[in-house]
């Protein structure tokens, strides 16, 4: 190889082998991330999006402050169900958001996981076959 140029294949080899190594690197980046949001899924993006889901009080203020009515006005009061039926609400919420925070987790490592292997199957794929031609080219010179 020494003295020669790079023709088209290896140009074509060797860049399909660096995407494949800066694929895997990111899709590692990406599956250690989401491997940690499974661990703690209330502290995941989707699910703090929303209301708070603190305590039933800050959900009551957070719901308030959405439709623009202040907590202990007369609004307030007729607009909003009795406290049993927020609890139910706050706790459907809570579950909601839990399974849509593991279930993008899940998707997520899925997702990164089979990125990775299509990684790994186009370098080695295409490391062979570099390595291959270039036998080929060597014995030609020979």
């Amino acid at each position: 190889m020494e003295g020669r140029k790079l023709d088209f294949g290896q140009l074509y080899g060797y860049t399909i082998c660096l995407v494949a190594v800066l694929t895997f690197l990111f899709g590692t980046v990406n599956l250690v991330g989401a491997m940690l949001d499974s661990r703690e899924l209330p502290y995941t993006p989707s699910y703090v999006d929303g209301p708070s889901l603190v305590s039933l009080g800050a959900y009551k203020i957070d719901l308030l402050s959405r439709i623009g009515v202040e907590e202990g006005s007369e609004a307030a009061a007729s607009f909003f169900p009795p406290d049993s039926a927020l609890r139910r609400m706050l706790d459907a919420e809570r579950l909601h958001r839990l399974a849509l925070s593991h279930q993008t987790s899940r998707r997520t490592i899925v997702i990164n996981l089979v990125l990775m292997m299509l990684a790994v199957l186009l370098f080695a794929a295409h490391w062979m076959w570099l390595r291959a031609r270039e036998r080929t080219v060597s014995a030609q010179a020979s």
